[in-house]
């Protein structure tokens, strides 16, 4: 699932900054209902790190990002910053069709190469059948 950013309209994945005393989880489930309006279960056992282009103060800038796959339990109709994104799914294996930003690309592949693994760990937590 991808959703816009909010300055150059691009696709990307919900991120955002974690607070000092906060887990790796929190801020991961926190940004996704803000951003994208899903609730689900954090693998914070496949961490995906990747540098990113990012605008800020109206300087393109890079940061490092460490993504986390989601299980996605529940999707609203309404969440918080609806207003100024949108929201995307994308069948994993179509991701590439689409014209991503080369460091999207990456965080893509590598969740290919981690697919299998995640989906045993999803099994192993009895979130699939």
């Amino acid at each position: 699932m991808l959703i816009t950013s909010r300055t150059r309209e691009r696709l990307i994945f919900p991120k955002g900054n974690k607070d000092k005393k906060e887990s790796r989880k929190k801020p991961c489930k926190r940004e996704a209902f803000e951003e994208a309006g899903i609730i689900g279960k954090v693998f914070k056992k496949f961490p995906i790190t990747q540098r990113i282009s990012k605008s800020q103060n109206g300087k393109l800038g890079h940061v490092c990002v460490t993504y986390y796959p989601m299980f996605v339990l529940k999707q609203f109709d309404e969440w918080p910053e609806k207003s100024i994104r949108e929201r995307h799914w994308i069948e994993l294996h179509n991701a590439m069709s689409r014209n991503l930003e080369p460091e999207f690309v990456n965080i893509i592949k590598n969740f290919i190469l981690l697919k299998d693994f995640i989906v045993s760990h999803a099994k192993e937590k009895d979130l699939l059948s």
